[in-house]
Order: C-alpha cells, then sequence, then structure tokens
C-alpha cells in the first residue's frame, strides 16, 4: 500500500471512530432526555400538582383558632370570648367582607347545609366599613343570622387570613379541623362530610 493509501485509511478510521462516538453520545442523551421528560411528566401532572397543592396548604393552616374577642355589628364596644358563640360540637367560622362576591355566595350555602350540625359564625374584620356589611347581609336575609367583628385582628392573624372566603371547622376549644380557601362545592361537601356524617350520606338531610 502506497503511503497516500496508508494515510487514507487512517483518516477513514479516525472518522469512523469519532462517528461511532458521537452516535453513542447522541443516542445516551436521547434516552436521558426521554427519562427526564418521563420525571417531569409524573411530577407536573395535574392531579400531582393538586396534591402538591393540598400538602402545602396544610403545612400552611394553623392549628387552633384563639379564643379572640368579638363584638356585635351594632354594638363594637361590648365584646366577648370567640368560644363562648360556640354551642354545638363544631363551628364554621366563615371570615367574610362585603365587597368579596364569592362570600356572598358562600355564606348561604355555609347556613342552609351546615348551619343544623354546626354554629355558623361570620368573622369580619374591624376594619370592614360595618354599614356595608349590614347592608349587605340583609341583600342576603342574613342580618338576623349577625356577623362578628374580630376587634382585635387575632382571628385574621393567627388564622393567617389572606384571601377571603376562607372558611375554618374547629371544635369548641377552637383546634381546626378543616381550612377552605375560595368558594366550591367539594369544600362545603367535606365540611358537611366532617361535621355532619350521615346527612352527608343523605340519611338526616334537614
Amino acid at each position: 500500500m502506497s503511503a497516500a493509501g496508508w494515510w487514507r485509511g487512517r483518516l477513514v478510521g479516525r472518522a469512523t471512530t469519532s462517528d461511532l462516538i458521537a452516535l453513542l453520545s447522541i443516542v445516551l442523551l436521547g434516552a436521558a432526555t426521554i427519562a427526564a421528560g418521563r420525571r417531569a411528566s409524573a411530577v407536573l401532572r395535574p392531579g400531582s400538582a393538586v396534591e402538591l397543592s393540598r400538602f402545602v396548604d396544610r403545612l400552611d393552616a394553623p392549628t387552633r383558632l384563639p379564643n379572640a374577642p368579638v363584638a356585635d355589628l351594632s354594638d363594637r364596644t361590648t365584646t366577648r370570648a370567640l368560644f363562648d358563640e360556640i354551642e354545638k360540637p363544631y363551628a364554621v367560622l366563615s371570615f367574610y367582607a362585603p365587597w368579596c362576591a364569592p362570600c356572598q355566595k358562600e355564606v348561604p350555602e355555609l347556613i342552609e347545609k351546615l348551619g343544623a350540625h354546626a354554629d355558623v359564625l361570620i368573622i369580619v374584620s374591624a376594619d370592614e366599613d360595618l354599614e356595608h356589611t349590614r347592608r349587605q347581609l340583609a341583600n342576603l336575609d342574613l342580618l338576623e343570622h349577625g356577623a362578628l367583628v374580630d376587634v382585635s385582628g387575632a382571628l385574621f392573624r393567627d388564622g393567617r387570613v389572606r384571601a377571603l372566603p376562607t372558611t375554618f371547622v374547629v371544635n369548641r376549644q377552637g383546634a381546626v379541623r378543616l381550612r377552605s380557601r375560595g368558594y366550591s362545592n367539594l369544600d362545603l361537601s367535606r365540611m358537611r362530610s366532617l361535621v355532619a356524617p350521615g346527612a352527608a350520606r343523605g340519611e338526616d338531610d334537614p
């Protein structure tokens, strides 16, 4: 073989080896990409995202609400302890504002579906326009049901209420059994299952 032929063969051999290495690298990279895609799909699918959201929400939820002073809308100077308002085994505390559209929908549902089984307490911030609040409750035919003013702000603060509506189910000692943010029929069903399991199964619907 001539020197030129020998050199040409070496170049072809080197090119072939380089091609094989490059091809192997591409195959490995492709396999890694597919595996990563499958892991991402498993982690980011909607069901997993919902579960992660619920887990984070549970971590953020307080375990107990304080026995804070509350007052009627008509008399903010005379206060009493929140727990004195709880007579049934459970209380449903709906943190409410007159400008909150979902609140206007949720509160009547809470009273209708849960009022026979739990004390439904409407909690209003002391910063709200209480006259506006009275008008909105009157529009909902709930003025007689009344609302309680969080005069010290402790319920909003310790309850970590950052969005409305926020609703808690607590026992007579204020231990939080369930917290719901926003209004949804699913959360209403969860609350009903907790405070009135028989009613949730249709056994003793009022």
